[in-house]
C-alpha cells in the first residue's frame, strides 16, 4: 500500500479498524451525507468483511472527509464500487473530494481491481466534477428503483409450476445468478445480483436482468424482495437504464418498487 498523501495539512489514509477511526469516520458522515444509522460499534463490524475499505481525510488529527468503497465482481471480472464521499462543510471546494477518490482507486489497483463505478445523482454537479477529476467518466444516465422492506413475511408469488432457482456464481459467493422457468421448464428470464453490504443499507442489487416479457420480469422483480427479505436486508434495487423497456419497467413500480432519482453512473475508462 502507498504511504498516506498530504497536501495543505490535511492527510487521505486509510481507516483503522478500531473504535476511535469508526467513531470519527461516522461523525463525519453525519456532518457531511447523514444517510447512515448504523452506531460506530455496528459500523465496525459491517467495515471488517472483507473488500471494504475507506479512506479518510485528516486535517491534524480531525477526520473531515471520507470515501468508503468496496469490492464486487461483473461481467468483466472484479470492480471496485465507490459507494459514499463525503467532506464536512468547513473543508469543501478544496479538491479532497477528488483526492479521497482517487485514493481509493489506487488502492484498488493496488489489490488488482482496475474497473471502478460510481453513481452520482445528476443534479450533484460538485460529487460529478470530484470523479472527473480524479480521473473517471461520465459512461450514461439511469434510474434508481428501490423497494424498501418494511416487514419480512414471505409472500407467495410465482405461478402454478413456475420456479425461480438461485445460484451463487463460481467467482463471489456474495453474486447470484436466478433463473425464472415457466410450468414447462421454459426459460423465461434470469438476473444477477449481488448481497451488498454498505455504510448506509443492506441489499440486494440487481445487476443485470433479461426476460421474455413484462410478467416475467415482474417475477424477477418479486424474487429479488422475497430473497432480500429471508435474509433480513433492508431492500432491493436496479439501475434501470434511462428510456429502456417502459412496459418492463411500469411492471416494477406496480410490484411497489419506487423510483428514487436519476444518476449518472461515473467509471474509469477502459
Amino acid at each position: 500500500m502507498s504511504s498516506p498523501a498530504v497536501s495543505h495539512g490535511v492527510t487521505v489514509r486509510l481507516l483503522r479498524l478500531g473504535l476511535p477511526d469508526v467513531t470519527a469516520l461516522m461523525a463525519v458522515e453525519r456532518d457531511s451525507l447523514n444517510d447512515s444509522h448504523y452506531a460506530p460499534e455496528q459500523a465496525l463490524v459491517l467495515l471488517r468483511r472483507p473488500g471494504r475499505w475507506v479512506h479518510l481525510a485528516c486535517d491534524g488529527e480531525d477526520a473531515v472527509g471520507f470515501c468508503f468503497s468496496f469490492a464486487t465482481h461483473d461481467e468483466n471480472g472484479p470492480r471496485l464500487e465507490i459507494d459514499m464521499l463525503g467532506v464536512r462543510p468547513s473543508h469543501r471546494r478544496r479538491g479532497l473530494a477528488s483526492r479521497l477518490i482517487a485514493a481509493a482507486l489506487a488502492n484498488g489497483r493496488a489489490r488488482g481491481i482496475v474497473h471502478a463505478r460510481g453513481v452520482v445523482a445528476c443534479e450533484n454537479v460538485g460529487s460529478r466534477r470530484a470523479f472527473q477529476a480524479a480521473g473517471m467518466v461520465v459512461g450514461g444516465q439511469t434510474e434508481l428503483l428501490a423497494y424498501d422492506l418494511l416487514g419480512a413475511a414471505p409472500q407467495s408469488y410465482l405461478p402454478v409450476g413456475w420456479t425461480c432457482a438461485e445460484e451463487p456464481t463460481a467467482h463471489d459467493p456474495d453474486t447470484v445468478q436466478a433463473t425464472l422457468r415457466d410450468n414447462s421448464g421454459l426459460s423465461r428470464g434470469g438476473a444477477r445480483w449481488l448481497r451488498v453490504h454498505t455504510l448506509s443499507y443492506t441489499g440486494i442489487w440487481i445487476e443485470a436482468l433479461w426476460a421474455a416479457d413484462a410478467q416475467s420480469s415482474a417475477l424477477l422483480s418479486r424474487a429479488a424482495v422475497e430473497r432480500a427479505k429471508q435474509e433480513g436486508l433492508d431492500e432491493a434495487g436496479i439501475l434501470w437504464p434511462t428510456g429502456r423497456d417502459e412496459p418492463a419497467r411500469q411492471a416494477w413500480l406496480r410490484q411497489g418498487y419506487e423510483r428514487v432519482g436519476d444518476y449518472d453512473l461515473i467509471e474509469t475508462t477502459p
